[in-house]
């Protein structure tokens, strides 16, 4: 290793000791050394009193140089869950997590932090108590490498709906007596929030003007063709 040194330093030190060869002296120039590395550990360091700046070296497989981390996120069953957003939740609300390197696991909840744990290298963890609101973050060193956030699927409202509900309530005419079917309309028309309100209304009243009934009959029986 090649050390470049810039300032008032006072030597270049290493662990276990090695070789160390200044290669020039100009004192207007920074200095450069060569460092020989050739045991399995090796620790070097640069400063005055104390270290400045330190490398430690470990020898490893350099079949590992380089890859990027990576993590495994499944459910209990063993299925893999991705990043992203979620309107589920999680089997017993438990997500399991191994990683290649250490990280941390980062929660939070509606964008606020409230829990942190660490993530050992290939080591399962298990984080249960999973609810809707909450987010959760894989970070292996300054890098987020996975992320879930839980939000609840917003009830879907057609866009005919409106329509609809003027349809059948700007009417006139006679009222008759809330039919039984009502009930099967009020159960399927669930995505309709709006006409399910009326529909209920009508239920509870026990009358219904025939027109608004025979034109609800119509959209009911259009909704179920188009499924």
């Amino acid at each position: 290793m090649y050390v470049l040194v810039r300032g008032n330093v006072a030597a270049v030190k290493t662990f276990p000791s090695v070789t160390i060869r200044q290669l020039n002296y100009n004192t207007s120039q920074p200095k450069l050394y060569e460092v020989f590395c050739s045991g399995r550990q090796q620790l070097i360091s640069a400063g005055r009193t104390q270290a400045l700046q330190y490398t430690y070296l470990w020898k490893e497989q350099l079949n590992q140089v380089g890859l990027p981390p990576e993590v495994l996120v499944t459910d209990l069953s063993g299925v893999e869950v991705d990043s992203g957003e979620a309107d589920t939740l999680p089997p017993n609300k438990t997500l399991r997590f191994k990683s290649t390197f250490d990280g941390e696991l980062i929660i939070s909840n509606n964008n606020r932090v409230v829990d942190k744990q660490k993530i050992s290298a290939d080591k399962y963890i298990e984080l249960d108590g999973l609810s809707y609101g909450l987010s959760i973050q894989v970070v292996i060193g300054l890098d987020i490498i996975w992320k879930l956030s839980f939000k609840k699927q917003r009830p879907i409202v057609a866009k005919d709906e409106i329509d609809i509900l003027k349809r059948i309530t700007n009417v006139s005419g006679i009222m008759i007596p809330a039919p039984h079917s009502l009930q099967n309309m009020l159960t399927s028309m669930s995505r309709y929030p709006q006409i399910c309100q009326w529909i209920r209304k009508c239920i509870k009243n026990g009358i219904i003007n025939e027109q608004s009934y025979r034109r609800l009959q119509m959209a009911y029986r259009s909704m179920n063709t188009n499924r």
